[in-house]
């Protein structure tokens, strides 16, 4: 199985697949990229997130590991967010957000190689930035096949 890993489970074997940035998703032309800066380590321009504190939020629902990862940045920037719409498609949260409609939080890959039509500004939050593993799990002590081998390895040059 393939997964944005979450915690370790003592039955399962992982291999990284990719390490990716948490990055926060928002319109081009929200006044608060004015206050994010260059930051050495950061991919994307920096934003304390403790800024957004007022800001409408778009979430994935509370299963989902994208709200997993906001709910804990949330809690370490010591606010509730004010949530204006719950989905599923972390696709719909990026372009809610690159209308307008909201902030939204997202693996780097979703609005700079994967959004359609209108991209949002992202950018970088957290110290250390937040970075998050996709991984292929299978069960620990079980034979891989080869064909599964090889799947694992061409998913690891692909992303």
């Amino acid at each position: 199985a393939f997964f944005n890993r979450p915690v370790d489970n003592e039955s399962m074997e992982y291999q990284i697949i990719s390490r990716e940035e948490i990055v926060l998703c928002t319109h081009d032309k929200d006044p608060l990229i004015r206050k994010a800066d260059p930051r050495q380590g950061c991919k994307y321009p920096w934003l304390d997130i403790r800024l957004c504190k007022d800001e409408p939020f778009i979430l994935n629902y509370p299963e989902q590991r994208t709200t997993q990862i906001a709910d804990h940045i949330f809690c370490q920037a010591g606010f509730r967010p004010k949530v204006a719409l719950q989905v599923r498609s972390l696709m719909t949260t990026v372009s809610l957000s690159a209308l307008g409609y909201g902030m939204s939080f997202a693996s780097e890959k979703y609005p700079t190689q994967m959004c359609i039509g209108k991209k949002p500004a992202v950018l970088s939050i957290g110290e250390p930035v937040v970075m998050m593993n996709l991984v292929a799990a299978y069960r620990r002590g079980a034979p891989l096949a080869p064909y599964t081998r090889d799947f694992i390895e061409i998913a690891k040059e692909l992303y």
